[in-house]
């Protein structure tokens, strides 16, 4: 395992190994390849603060080299491939850092990027959209009046970049399972956690509250071993995470032992044209004087006023105490979410309105609509709640 990971629990260093045989942090010859230099720092009234911006690293910069995480966990990976015992398995688990913000990235990747093929951003809705305070808090936190357009033209350039960088170190370790002849025996799965705003709605990076597409839908490719049964092409059905881990119970015969909520993506694999479902989930956020956020009040109170984490604190502490936690019915068609504490619901219909800019929730015309998706959202949490476990306790002992 080499990279960035939130999904298990670890107090120290050591406590990743109760998940692999080994944690990789780069050492020796894998901080060497540091070849660009830092973006200079920004003067403190610079509006690109709020848009978490840090430039473009360049080769002959006068400011100390870039580190770069992702690249040395990627030649970790590879020399692993290369090295590894070859009467065993493995699995190699690469949660890169990238694409995410701040946004920065190297010289070579920003200007393989055409800006004047990049989609449009969705601009800041109107009061009449009736969309989540929290958005507006942000704004107001990352000056976002004062960001042009150029600026988050840029910032959508460099994640872009991002990802292109991100593509090709993929390719690298793809390289090496070639080189090695155990690309056609090799699961290959690339997924993300989340999305980015990229200046979508005038805002950088995520809330912690909210759940536009652009966050929530997120890339999912799967190259199965040459031996399973596959129809090569793209699918347009709606699936979520838990679908991976489903999937590879399912088509490596593993039994788990416990109950899960995935659903495998092996019918779609094949080619089968049924949709594996029809609605998806996702929930966020945090219950009413929780601490959800990654920092608690005190610490953000010891936070420079102009940093990015402080400035999202900040405007999220309100929405924190109030209770954010929100759960989302996504169809292909229509989107719902539901938030318990504060009533402000959400009902987008994405077919006239994919950028969700209006917030539909209590229209007459949409009620049977969303009363539907209330009930998929009940049927959600049964379908989800407790479960037995496999294993009956022995009572006459």
């Amino acid at each position: 395992m080499g990279g960035l990971l939130h999904l298990v629990r670890v107090r120290q260093a050591e406590d990743y190994l109760r998940y692999c045989d080994e944690k990789f942090s780069p050492t020796g010859k894998y901080t060497t390849h540091m070849e660009y230099k830092q973006s200079p720092p920004l003067p403190p009234d610079d509006p690109h603060h709020g848009a978490f911006y840090r430039g473009i690293h360049t080769r002959d910069g006068d400011g100390p080299q870039h580190w770069d995480h992702d690249t040395a966990c990627v030649l970790g990976a590879i020399d692993m491939i290369k090295n590894r015992s070859c009467n065993q398995p493995f699995l190699c688990f690469l949660p890169l850092q990238n694409p995410h913000p701040s946004y920065q990235v190297e010289e070579d990747y920003y200007d393989a990027i055409d800006p004047d093929l990049l989609p449009p951003r969705i601009p800041t809705p109107s009061e009449e959209a009736n969309l989540p305070q929290i958005l507006d808090a942000l704004r107001n936190e990352y000056w976002s009046n004062d960001i042009t357009e150029e600026m988050w033209r840029d910032v959508k350039r460099i994640y872009y970049a991002m990802c292109f960088k991100v593509d090709r170190l993929f390719g690298k370790v793809v390289d090496a399972l070639l080189d090695q002849g155990l690309y056609d025996d090799t699961w290959i799965l690339f997924f993300s956690d989340h999305g980015d705003f990229t200046g979508d709605y005038s805002l950088p990076e995520k809330t912690h509250s909210t759940m536009q597409d652009c966050l929530v839908r997120v890339p999912l490719i799967i190259k199965p071993p040459i031996d399973v049964p596959t129809r090569p092409g793209n699918r347009e059905d709606l699936a979520e995470l838990v679908d991976v881990t489903a999937t590879l119970y399912d088509l490596l015969d593993i039994d788990p032992g416990y109950t899960h909520q995935g659903i495998s993506l092996g019918a779609s694999l094949v080619g089968e044209d049924a949709a594996i479902r029809d609605a998806v989930f996702a929930e966020v956020g945090s219950r009413k004087n929780e601490e959800g956020y990654t920092f608690s009040k005190k610490q953000i109170e010891n936070m420079p006023a102009d940093s990015f984490c402080g400035r999202q604190c900040r405007a999220g502490i309100p929405d924190t105490d109030a209770g954010s936690h929100a759960v989302m019915c996504r169809m292909l068609q229509h989107k719902y979410i539901r938030r318990y504490y504060t009533g402000h619901h959400e009902l987008f219909d994405l077919a006239t309105d994919p950028g969700e800019t209006l917030n539909l929730s209590g229209r007459q015309e949409y009620a049977d609509i969303e009363r539907h998706m209330e009930i998929r959202v009940l049927d959600f949490f049964m379908r989800t709640g407790d479960v037995l476990p496999h294993e009956q306790d022995l009572r006459g002992v």
